[in-house]
């Protein structure tokens, strides 16, 4: 096996934060000592862990703002069709109750004999 196997399979384990296996890997494939493989995966562990918790809060908040956003489209769309039932509503009642064509007529006639 090669050392960029060897390299790959322990920085699996290391981000798996599987230290006892990445130790063996480094004892038994690399000719590491045991303390040199457990000083190298505890200062990788101590690098590894704090950007694991910064991803997880990264992906939270961004779960969260995702969250908040929906909610607020959610609501635009449901003043939306408020707002278009309304306007249908008042379409429905101004063809319903609107001027007739005869009382229309002779209202510009009025205004027609008025302007001149």
């Amino acid at each position: 096996m090669t050392v960029t196997t060897v390299e790959g399979v322990v920085q699996e384990k290391l981000a798996a934060l599987d230290k006892e296996a990445a130790v063996n890997i480094m004892v038994n494939r690399l000719g590491m000592s045991s303390n040199q493989a457990q000083e190298v995966v505890q200062s990788t562990v101590r690098m590894i862990e704090p950007l694991k918790e910064k991803a997880q809060d990264v992906k939270d908040q961004s779960i969260e703002a995702a969250n908040s956003a929906i909610k607020k489209l959610a609501a635009v769309a449901g003043w939306m069709f408020v707002l278009a039932l309304l306007c249908l509503a008042t379409s429905l009642s101004g063809g319903a109750f609107g001027i007739r064509d005869e009382a229309m007529r002779r209202l510009e006639g009025r205004m027609e004999s008025k302007a001149a």
